[in-house]
């Protein structure tokens, strides 16, 4: 529960989420795609980004778009903000999480971090989370059929979706403490910036995760 990728945890693949032999396969046929060797790291705890340690850090917590899925480790827009900063770059995003995921995440290790910078990319506020007994399902739109009826009926009224990303968001905001934290929403700021797509199409390329950066940096 408090991992992004456990089940990679200390390895380092070729392939994650989207970004997979099938999608490369397919997307190697489309005239703008940029095939470029990518390798995803991820750390003992279950993230893609070098070990934890005591040193100051900037976190990021988000989804798919904040993982890198579809370029490198060093394009990511937390790595060049964290760089920039001279901090130790901790990503704690997960691909498919929500705002609930953020928060999960947040609260465990937060307290753990030696956090001067938190950075959220909220993803899309129709995505909400449900922890079974062994695994936690991220709902979103036609995905979980044995959920369908609930989540139906909790996405017909948009304020249900509106009121759970805003309060995980203030939630996090709580446990931040002092630390600076700076909030971007995946339906407004990304879309503003985006301009290119990484390796497996449908996230962030690498010209895009550097105007994320340069937004993170100076507004």
């Amino acid at each position: 529960m408090i991992s992004a990728y456990p089940n990679l945890s200390g390895q380092t693949v070729e392939w994650l989420d989207t970004d997979n032999k099938v999608a490369y396969a397919r997307n190697k046929k489309l005239t703008n795609f940029v095939d470029s060797p990518i390798s995803y790291s991820i750390n003992s705890n279950g993230f893609r980004c070098p070990e934890f340690t005591n040193n100051p850090c900037a976190v990021f917590l988000g989804c798919s778009h904040t993982v890198g899925i579809g370029v490198n480790v060093e394009d990511t827009f937390g790595y060049q903000v964290s760089l920039a900063l001279g901090l130790d770059y901790v990503n704690l995003g997960m691909g498919g999480g929500s705002a609930g995921t953020m928060f999960r995440f947040a609260s465990y290790w937060l307290e753990r971090l030696n956090h001067k910078l938190i950075v959220m990319l909220v993803p899309s506020k129709e995505r909400f989370e449900i922890i079974d007994v062994d695994k936690v399902n991220v709902l979103s739109p036609n995905r979980h059929r044995s959920y369908e009826y609930f989540y139906r009926r909790w996405t017909h009224n948009e304020l249900n979706t509106k009121l759970d990303t805003e309060k995980n968001v203030l939630a996090i905001k709580q446990l931040a403490g002092d630390t600076i934290v700076k909030t971007l929403y995946a339906d407004k700021d990304l879309i503003e910036v985006q301009c290119d797509l990484g390796r497996d199409m449908q996230h962030c390329g690498v010209e895009t995760h550097r105007h994320l950066a340069e937004k993170v940096l100076h507004e």
